[in-house]
């Protein structure tokens, strides 16, 4: 984002990953929004420190963000803040931002989201304003995550459902109709642009991205805690390495059953009763569409096999519904310290047993859902030359070749290039791209040289692959390359090897990186 602010470029595609096709930044969960907020920091201090920004304020904001909105619904500052804690740092959000996924941990849209839409159903002032700040967030959100635009739209519809079958008096139809329509105005207005070009623009894909029936939540996932928690030592560990791999769904027995009791406690009240029942609704959906039972698979159908190959909701991952759980839960642990609180002040001599038993629900409810510090982090070193990556002599935007290759196997270059400011355009990469059916693949299809690095990163000597040299140069010559780097890799000396006998000329070493000067073609 910060190199297309700087050159007056498309947002939402860039030719310089996965050259030549290019990747539409869209498709690939990209938190544009968040890189475009985070320009002045990646200008100044790089896209490492931007990244630890973003996964920072991931976590604190959505926390914020949660215990903002319980303020506003008229909890206490202390409820509030237990409430937001958990909404806002659940487990399912600590294991996705471990999982290195910030366009879903980022959920610091949702409370106003789900604010504003509640109170377009219970009938606002003016609901044309609420709807136009519920399409402005929708459209916020769509360029922070858009996965999470869509998990918000699953939830929000199945509490209107819940709604009209349980407290259908408590609706005003009139203004949801008026704030729904005001809301996807604004939205059709703000997020016609990005979505034509997703949808239609260059890179866009035909069909599935992911394959969300790979990644359910496990039964026994509630109750199990993950390993991103501190409560997840050898025992849990050994069930949840069964566990879909973005597993953090667990909300422990404590939260679990003060949760049911608040709802059954509180079912005359319209909002406690239609988050009791959306949540549950929420854990069958995220279960998926076939039961798996501490790591085994059933063939008991379930809800989400109705939905699962809908076009759109066929790359929703169910397990990441999960987000939504946390935010649930949060909720009702916020009104029932609410409750405790408010019957304490009412009885002058309950205010220490109130205190008492909160202090209880906080120890059984909140500590077994704190993170195992310090949290995990890769830690890869930038070859220098990345860094002053004017010291090679190459041009802006030119092509580059890569060693290693930029893929699942190597995913650092991916790095090395980001903090080289997106100078260089570049193969490979771990992107969704379309194949020439229009298809997702990652990365795209390898070239020549691609294949040679990988062989010779896997140990076989520059002999054997001698006879591709003819086909990588000839690959040189198309392209335009200028230049090719080799950085630090497994059997690096093989690799510099082949592209000398290749190139018919050593390299230079320029701050830790092999590199060949090509001519312009």
């Amino acid at each position: 984002m910060a190199r297309a602010v700087a050159h007056g470029r498309s947002p939402w595609v860039s030719t310089h990953l996965s050259w030549p096709g290019g990747v539409n930044l869209l498709t690939n969960a990209t938190l544009i929004g968040a890189g475009l907020v985070l320009v002045p920091v990646t200008w100044l201090w790089g896209p490492l420190v931007a990244f630890n920004v973003a996964a920072t304020v991931a976590l604190a904001g959505s926390a914020l963000s949660a215990q903002l909105v319980g303020r506003r619904l008229g909890l206490g500052w202390w409820p509030a803040l237990l409430g937001g804690l958990v909404a806002g740092c659940g487990p399912t959000t600590i294991a996705q931002l471990d999982g290195g996924h910030l366009h879903v941990a980022s959920t610091f849209l949702l409370p106003p989201l789900i604010l504003g839409a509640g109170r377009v159903a219970v009938g606002a002032a003016r609901p044309w304003r609420w709807g136009l700040v519920i399409g402005a967030l929708a459209a916020g959100q769509l360029l922070v995550g858009e996965e999470l635009l869509a998990i918000a739209g699953l939830g929000l519809g199945v509490a209107l459902v819940m709604a009209l079958l349980s407290c259908p008096r408590a609706l005003d139809l009139r203004s949801l109709v008026r704030g729904g329509a005001a809301a996807g105005a604004a939205f059709v207005v703000l997020a016609a642009w990005p979505l034509a070009v997703q949808f239609f623009g260059p890179g866009h894909i035909h069909g599935a991205i992911q394959q969300g029936d790979r990644y359910p939540d496990d039964l026994t996932a509630f109750v199990v805690p993950a390993r991103q928690l501190w409560l997840g030592g050898t025992a849990a560990h050994s069930l949840t390495t069964r566990f879909s791999s973005e597993g953090g769904a667990y909300l422990g027995i404590g939260l679990v059953v003060v949760s049911a009791a608040v709802v059954v406690r509180r079912w005359r009240i319209p909002a406690v009763r239609v988050a009791g029942l959306t949540g549950a609704v929420v854990a069958v959906l995220s279960l998926g569409s076939r039961l798996v039972v501490a790591g085994h698979r059933t063939g008991v159908p379930l809800p989400w096999a109705v939905v699962a190959h809908l076009p759109l909701i066929e790359s929703l991952l169910p397990v990441r519904l999960g987000i939504l759980l946390d935010l649930v839960a949060g909720g009702l642990l916020a009104v029932a310290v609410g409750e405790l609180w408010t019957w304490g002040r009412a009885r002058p001599a309950g205010a220490v047993g109130a205190a008492t038993v909160s202090g209880l629900v906080v120890l059984v409810c909140v500590v077994p859902l704190v993170p195992r510090l310090p949290m995990r982090a890769t830690r890869w070193p930038v070859p220098r030359l990345f860094g002053v990556p004017d010291r090679a002599g190459i041009p802006a935007d030119a092509v580059v070749v890569v060693a290693p290759y930029p893929s699942g196997r190597d995913p650092q270059v991916e790095m090395w290039l980001a903090v080289a400011g997106a100078r260089w355009a570049s193969a490979g990469g771990t992107y969704f791209v379309p194949d020439r059916q229009g298809r997702v693949t990652i990365g795209g299809p390898a070239p020549a040289s691609a294949v040679v690095d990988t062989r010779l990163e896997s140990g076989e000597g520059p002999d054997v692959l001698a006879p591709l040299a003819p086909t990588v140069r000839a690959e040189l010559a198309a392209s335009g390359a200028r230049a090719v780097l080799v950085g630090p890799m497994a059997h690096a000396e093989q690799v510099v090897a082949w592209w000398t006998a290749t190139l018919g000329r050593p390299p230079r070493l320029i701050g830790g990186v092999d590199v060949w000067n090509l001519p312009d073609r």
